[in-house]
């Protein structure tokens, strides 16, 4: 997870030293902004706000933040009204890119992610969760059934939705590893 670090000058050496030792990825165009008290908040973007006293509390926040998608169960999604909703992962059939834009797909409906797929590879269970081609990530407990297709790819139908997921020719090996194929 990347965070925009909003604080006074004389303190971003510091924080932007002590936030990347602990593997805190900082990206001024992120939509997470980790902000210290007295700073402008800005708006659109979900903000960690911090006193510098309490800079130990927020590291440890953060450095809980990494396994939080994989104990927790959610995520935020954005909603077409530009509204955050958290999903419980558990609910996500699967997860794509399109146009630069990545989204998650639940029985009910469609919503945009503020991660990249990489990111989500790393971050959900692995045990759940496989990439499947470029731009899809599928919850294996919503395949239904696993057709063989064209030029050794695979086809998945999955539960609850119409769409089907073509699993591409170079990851159909790590996909039958993966389930024991």
């Amino acid at each position: 997870m990347e965070f925009e670090l909003i604080c006074t000058e004389d303190k971003r050496k510091v924080l932007h030293q002590l936030l990347t030792q602990k593997g805190i990825v900082l990206n001024k165009n992120s939509d997470y902004v980790i902000i210290e008290y007295g700073q402008k908040i800005p708006s659109k973007k979900i903000s960690i706000l911090f006193e510098y006293s309490s800079i130990d509390m927020l590291i440890d926040l953060l450095s809980n933040l990494k396994t939080t998608i994989k104990s927790n169960g959610v995520i935020v999604g954005v909603t077409k009204n530009e509204n955050y909703k958290l999903i419980k992962l558990s609910e996500i059939i699967y997860f794509y890119a399109n146009n630069n834009e990545i989204y998650c797909v639940t029985k009910h409906e469609k919503l945009r992610i503020k991660k990249k797929l990489y990111e989500l590879e790393e971050e959900l269970d692995n045990n759940l969760y496989l990439r499947i081609n470029k731009s899809q990530i599928v919850n294996i407990t919503y395949i239904e059934t696993i057709i063989p297709w064209f030029n050794n790819r695979l086809l998945l139908q999955l539960k609850h939705i119409e769409t089907e997921l073509e699993v591409s020719k170079n990851k159909v090996k790590a996909f039958k590893s993966f389930l024991r194929m």
